[in-house]
């Protein structure tokens, strides 16, 4: 999977926020060079951020607290209530298209003459 995306991704995007109105998202690039972190309060708020304390959000009210690792996923399904862990995500993702299969039969083209 790497050897393909690897050549649809740019090296120098650092976050990356998406949603389609039910799933919100967010990916990190592999370098990591910009932080990403998370808060989950009690009242099943997510509030993400680059930096700690973005958020007035009161210790007590955080239940859990992360941050996003070099090209990992992060994904709440809002219609569920649910984390969707990132080896999940990459699983359906890596299933979805014969991508190694496409990869074998690479055709080369020779261009001497």
């Amino acid at each position: 999977m790497f050897v393909y995306l690897s050549v649809c991704v740019c090296l120098f995007i650092a976050l990356i926020v998406f949603t389609d109105g039910r799933y919100i998202g967010s990916v990190l690039d592999r370098n990591g060079l910009r932080p990403s972190r998370f808060y989950v309060s009690k009242d099943n708020f997510m509030y993400m951020a680059s930096e700690v304390g973005v958020a007035n959000v009161a210790a007590n009210e955080v239940i859990q607290k992360g941050r996003l690792k070099p090209g990992r996923l992060l994904l709440v399904d809002t219609k569920q209530g649910v984390f969707v862990r990132d080896d999940i995500i990459k699983e359906q993702i890596a299933t979805l298209r014969p991508v190694a299969n496409w990869i074998e039969q690479e055709v080369y083209i020779s261009t001497s003459s």
